[in-house]
């Protein structure tokens, strides 16, 4: 995946780590932009490249605007996102509605 930060334009990220009192560190489910430091948990949504992509729809068709309601939800884009990179980097758009659905009422 292509990644560009939608604040500072960066085009790397990092897996954030915290030191523990005792010294040791361990790895946070949060990444860090390598140039302006902004934390995000999901990288392909916190992605200009992605917010830029988001598509349009013409105003007369009802269908597409409640499918886009549905996909354009927060917890939906989250979900989609984050179960995209727990299966290895599945584009997001083809987790299904299905998948994503049963994923929310479990509270993933």
């Amino acid at each position: 995946m292509n990644w560009t930060c939608p604040i500072c334009r960066c085009t790397r990220y990092r897996i954030t780590s915290v030191e523990r009192p005792d010294g040791s560190t361990y790895k946070t489910e949060f990444h860090q932009c390598a140039g302006c430091t902004v934390m995000f948990r999901e990288p392909a949504l916190f992605n200009a490249e992605a917010i830029a992509a988001q598509p349009r729809l013409p105003e007369d068709s009802t269908l597409a605007w409640e499918s886009a309601q549905f996909n354009q939800r927060l917890d939906v884009r989250y979900v989609r996102a984050r179960l995209s990179r727990l299966a290895g980097g599945t584009p997001p758009e083809q987790v299904s509605v299905d998948l994503v659905e049963a994923a929310i009422r479990k509270g993933l």
